[in-house]
């Protein structure tokens, strides 16, 4: 792939990385000598230019979003975190503008149901857009993006859906963080609070699961089933067992004869 084809903005990065780190010193005076208003594009070729493609290699489409900015370090105090699970990048699959890209570094911005990947060549991070994101896995759970018509009015909204099951029917999680900001005598304490919603895809319909009940009415010809398998197994819908409890009985609805 040729340096000109890059994102510029990732070039830019890259190259003032290289330069504030020392790395690449040579290259950065050589340059100085030949041109100094030289722009980025013209150092293609250049050692610089082959590290920052060696770096990308075919991962550049994934590369160009905008920078995503850590907003919960604006507060002093702050409690919980806004991620999925973890603050650290963890590795991860991503079908991204119609592509594959596997073991990419990646956070899961719950608050604002963002995507934040880390770029090879710099510590800057970038969100991407969530309209060319089919879906990602991270974690051992793989999340898809649904998009909906706001005017058909249905209980799920377009965005990103932690997919459970998938077996004759989809068990999905729509897993949220709202931000709070609390006023304290040595300032804006900032908190997270986690929460999901649970819906099952069934014959082309969103149903949303508020119990064990309204899962089970889904399957009438597996209700008694279903209803049996609850009591023995102590299922319950409280918020400590809500998602242990209705991906219990979703695994045991798909086993059931067809």
């Amino acid at each position: 792939m040729k340096f000109h084809n890059l994102p510029l903005l990732m070039k830019r990065l890259f190259i003032i990385s290289c330069l504030a780190s020392g790395l690449c010193l040579p290259y950065a005076s050589s340059a100085q000598s030949a041109n100094a208003a030289a722009p980025v594009a013209e150092v293609a070729g250049s050692p610089l230019t082959k590290r920052y493609e060696a770096a990308v290699g075919n991962n550049s489409r994934l590369y160009n979003g905008p920078e995503y900015i850590f907003y919960n370090k604006l507060y002093k105090t702050v409690q919980g975190h806004q991620f999925f699970n973890t603050t650290e990048n963890q590795k991860s699959e991503i079908i991204y503008d119609g592509f594959k890209f596997s073991d990419i570094p990646m956070l899961y911005d719950l608050h604002l149901e963002q995507v934040v990947i880390t770029t090879p060549t710099s510590p800057v991070k970038l969100r991407l857009v969530n309209e060319k994101v089919s879906s990602f896995t991270t974690q051992g759970h793989t999340f898809v993006r649904i998009t909906t018509d706001p005017a058909a009015k249905l209980p799920v909204s377009t965005g990103f859906y932690d997919l459970l099951v998938d077996n004759g029917f989809q068990l999905l999680v729509k897993r949220e963080k709202e931000m709070k900001k609390k006023a304290e005598q040595d300032g804006v304490t900032l908190i997270f609070i986690e929460y999901s919603k649970f819906f099952v895809a069934k014959d082309s319909t969103y149903y949303p699961i508020t119990s064990i009940n309204s899962f089970a009415n889904l399957f009438p010809e597996k209700k008694a089933d279903i209803q049996k398998y609850s009591r023995s197994n102590k299922l319950k819908f409280n918020k400590k067992r809500r998602e242990s409890s209705i991906l219990k009985l979703a695994q045991y609805t798909a086993s059931l004869p067809k």
